[in-house]
């Protein structure tokens, strides 16, 4: 009798089952806490991936602008080195074993440059002194050499974009490679590479490098003819006479400083709310800047990177 009376009474409803844990419910302070610190993990979780895409997008642009400033350096070096380089030829007449190099054909030098100005059109090797399209000042920078190897040529001696250069047909002629900035409405400004195209008979104009806000070049010059820069100079000032003159003024000329700026194709950068809206630019650096037309003023506030690039070329051929 006395086990049935200890089941029912430990089967009754009205005493708490051993182990069972009575909830109360959530407080609304407890609540609001609860979702404040949820609300706080999830900024700091947008925050994180939001700033990891930035830092993305910005290093692929910085990169993207680093391989431009790399390409366009070599390929400028490479013209410059070339410039003057004039392949000795077997003479047409006279002795066997004799070789023979003259000046170009049309009396221009093989370094010539135009200050502030953008590159003409005409076939004329002398008219490239044009205002045109000209953009932030930019200069125009002519380079003309021999190639080297029967066409197609061997390689060893490239224009502007890189092609191969076969040896002349005639002792007096030149291959071209002309440098200018130019800049289509609504596009990129571009480093453009001018050559002469023989299949039309003018000049055509070929872009090869996007983002090439300004090009600045300054010239060293001999002037007394001691082998040694006494002077450095801009296009203008290094032959400033009639045209006539102007394969002996160049001919002084040993090396070439070129100064350029160089922009991310895309907008990237965050400015410091602190940051002027404007900041102006030296390409060729503060010694050798002449003025305004040297310098170029930009936004700091349009989301670019941007970056100066200065390098000088001594001249290896003697014009």
């Amino acid at each position: 009798m006395s086990g049935n009376q200890s089941q029912r009474v430990g089967s009754g409803r009205c005493g708490p089952v051993a182990g069972r844990v009575v909830q109360a419910g959530l407080t609304l302070v407890e609540l609001l806490v609860s979702m404040t610190l949820s609300l706080v993990i999830v900024i700091a979780a947008s925050a994180f991936f939001l700033n990891s895409g930035r830092t993305r997008d910005t290093q692929d642009e910085a990169s993207q602008m680093q391989d431009n400033i790399r390409f366009a350096t070599d390929l400028i070096t490479r013209n410059l080195q070339q410039a003057g380089f004039q392949n000795y030829m077997w003479a047409s007449a006279g002795a066997v074993n004799r070789r023979e190099v003259i000046p170009a054909a049309d009396g221009e030098p093989d370094v010539r440059g135009f200050n502030n100005t953008a590159a003409g059109t005409d076939i004329d090797n002398g008219v490239h002194d044009r205002s045109t399209n000209r953009v932030n000042n930019s200069d125009t920078l002519v380079i003309r050499f021999q190639g080297s190897g029967a066409s197609p040529g061997d390689g060893s001696m490239v224009d502007c974009l890189g092609r191969p250069q076969p040896e002349p047909l005639l002792a007096g002629d030149r291959a071209f490679s002309i440098f200018e900035v130019r800049q289509s409405t609504g596009a990129e400004p571009e480093l453009r590479c001018k050559f002469f195209n023989s299949a039309t008979g003018t000049y055509t104009s070929e872009p090869i490098v996007r983002g090439v806000e300004t090009l600045q070049l300054m010239y060293g010059v001999d002037t007394d003819a001691d082998s040694f820069i006494d002077k450095w100079l801009n296009a203008a000032e290094v032959s400033p006479t009639a045209s006539t003159t102007a394969l002996a003024d160049w001919a002084r000329v040993k090396s070439v400083r070129v100064g350029m700026v160089f922009r991310s194709p895309n907008r990237v950068a965050v400015p410091a709310s602190s940051a002027a809206s404007s900041v102006t630019l030296q390409p060729l650096g503060a010694n050798l800047s002449q003025g305004v037309s040297d310098t170029l003023t930009v936004s700091s506030t349009d989301g670019r990177l941007r970056r100066v690039v200065t390098f000088t070329v001594n001249l290896r051929n003697a014009l």
